[in-house]
């Protein structure tokens, strides 16, 4: 128990969150990323934007979609908010949980 306390106030020393927060930032930063890049590059038309656009991962329990728009709507943005690199890394920096 003593540990957990120690790590905690770690935790909240170096302002690291917690992990499934952590995970939010990461998510969106690297899906911001994939939004800005150019429409013909090569990560666009992957197999993962092939996802992201169908409607059935949609609907699709604990997916990525889901994932990607629940936390965008914790944080107020939208996927058009993503062209703007300098709103969407403040909002992802601001994100507390």
């Amino acid at each position: 128990m003593l540990y957990i306390a120690a790590l905690l106030s770690v935790f909240v020393c170096v302002r690291i969150g917690t992990v499934s927060l952590m995970i939010k930032k990461s998510r969106l930063r690297w899906f911001g990323h994939v939004e800005r890049k150019d429409d013909n590059d090569w990560v666009k038309h992957g197999k993962l934007k092939e996802l992201l656009d169908r409607e059935d991962a949609r609907k699709r329990p604990g997916g990525i979609v889901l994932s990607m728009k629940n936390d965008m709507e914790s944080l107020g943005l939208s996927q058009k908010d993503a062209q703007s690199r300098n709103k969407w890394r403040r909002r992802i920096k601001g994100a507390t949980g």
